[in-house]
């Protein structure tokens, strides 16, 4: 998987980007990457992002939903995906087989207030028929 994030207004720095998982188990919820920014010199907004099938199967086939979660601060484990805790900003699901190898998920302009840590996970629903691959 691979990403490119759109910005709006001041600068949005990637501070880490960490690869969770490289296979998800067929019937699952599955964080697949954490994402840490930081907005330099005033806030930012993070626009959208694209995410990049590297697999062999297409959106669609075995994924059922990608979404973006915000990491909740003071609750939960910090920057691990909790269930029921992180918040969900924008998500898609998918309503055919066999769908682009990319996807863009517009995250209805998250504000990064400045000098501020943030952290993200992109998540994937898998289907209990997901095609394997």
């Amino acid at each position: 998987m691979s990403l490119t994030t759109f910005l709006f207004g001041q600068t949005l720095q990637m501070v880490q980007v960490t690869s969770l998982k490289t296979r998800a188990p067929q019937g699952s919820r599955v964080p697949m990457l954490f994402l840490q920014m930081q907005a330099l010199g005033g806030p930012a907004t993070f626009g959208s992002i694209t995410i990049f099938n590297n697999g062999s199967n297409p959106f669609g086939s075995g994924v059922q939903r990608i979404s973006i979660y915000r990491d909740v601060v003071g609750q939960g484990v910090p920057n691990q995906y909790d269930e029921g805790i992180d918040t969900e900003i924008s998500g898609y699901t998918f309503i055919s087989s066999g769908q682009s190898s990319s996807f863009t998920l517009s995250l209805l302009n998250e504000i990064i207030p400045s000098n501020n840590l943030r952290g993200y996970f992109i998540v994937y629903d898998i289907p209990e028929l997901a095609q394997i691959g």
